[in-house]
């Protein structure tokens, strides 16, 4: 349990995880004296990772989608990556993470899909899932936004 800014104690089992982490988050940083903003989504940014999605044919629709992860990857190109100049690298980082935030959740309901995902990119086999097949076909097209070492360094350390 955590005492917070409001004194009151939160445990995972009286809310939800998401409220609980952000609770503790939010401590650590009050109490550290780090401030704290929200981070502002980039909604036309987010548009053009969708268009580009599109256009690669990447499954953009439904539960099990690119789209569906696809947030989580816009917030980490537009916020760890703010430094990058290059729109086009940002929109592959971001369908990048969004593909690996899919691999990580599909772990949980599909073990067998990750556990082959090497072995199967490596072979360059089709993976039976939509979504990795196109993380699969971004990743053989790192070098479009990274120098070869950059993208071998990104590739072999899956």
């Amino acid at each position: 349990m955590i005492q917070s800014a409001s004194s009151s104690l939160v445990s995972p089992g009286q809310t939800d995880l998401v409220l609980y982490t952000r609770t503790v988050i939010l401590s650590f940083l009050e109490r550290s004296g780090i401030p704290s903003e929200p981070t502002k989504f980039d909604q036309s940014f987010y548009n053009d990772c969708c268009e580009e999605g599109i256009r690669r044919g990447y499954p953009m629709d439904g539960k099990y989608s690119v789209r569906t992860f696809l947030p989580g990857g816009v917030v980490i190109a537009t916020t760890a990556y703010e430094h990058l100049l290059n729109r086009e690298t940002k929109i592959l980082i971001a369908l990048f993470t969004a593909c690996a935030i899919y691999l990580d959740d599909t772990s949980s309901r599909d073990i067998g899909s990750v556990y082959l995902f090497n072995q199967r990119f490596l072979r360059g086999r089709k993976q039976g899932d939509k979504v990795l097949d196109a993380f699969a076909e971004l990743l053989l097209d790192l070098a479009s936004g990274y120098n070869q070492v950059a993208s071998n360094i990104i590739i072999t350390s899956l």
